[in-house]
């Protein structure tokens, strides 16, 4: 089964997670060279290595042992903003799913008006409405809001579709 549209956003939002963990680099704890090597979320309390209880682990390998780092002591050691970046991946994250129906939505909007499907039923969209339709679906794929005239923009042409399938409906009907 081949992933819709939504899916592929989700995907290449996660591709960034290993690319920005790359450009870390290396960095000093204890005169031991280390590299950041993961992170996730933990439901209950762990402890980074400084002892201070934590539920973001930031994990740090060296050539012999690994550590459990919390946002703050990242942050330190590093001196790089890491876990400022990781709440905002996290956020558009969030973002992106909670888009998911109209990300999808516009995606499929803009597929039946390349394929003709809208025009048969006299809906049309012009070229610059197509434009500020694929600027809206980008922005919402790269984990950001649509502002509220995109919302609007998409709402009108819902409307319109709507409206040509419920004409359509009753013509069938008559």
């Amino acid at each position: 089964m081949s992933e819709t549209f939504y899916e592929t956003c989700l995907k290449n939002l996660s591709v960034c997670v290993p690319e920005y963990i790359k450009k870390v680099g290396t960095f000093q704890i204890e005169n031991e060279g280390f590299k950041l090597t993961n992170h996730y979320f933990v439901q209950h309390f762990d402890r980074c290595f400084c002892g201070h209880r934590i539920k973001e682990v930031f994990e740090v390998t060296s050539a012999t042992k690994t550590l459990k780092v919390g946002n703050c002591c990242i942050n330190k050691i590093t001196n790089q903003k890491i876990a400022r970046w990781f709440k905002d991946y996290e956020r558009k994250k969030r973002n992106l799913e909670a888009n998911k129906d109209l990300i999808t939505s516009v995606h499929y909007m803009l597929q039946k008006r390349q394929d003709g499907t809208l025009a048969e039923y006299d809906i049309y969209i012009s070229p610059r409405g197509v434009e500020r339709l694929d600027k809206t679906l980008n922005r919402m794929c790269r984990g950001l809001n649509p502002i509220q005239e995109q919302v609007d923009l998409y709402n009108n042409y819902r409307d319109k579709i709507i409206s040509a399938y419920e004409r359509c409906q009753k013509s069938i009907g008559e």
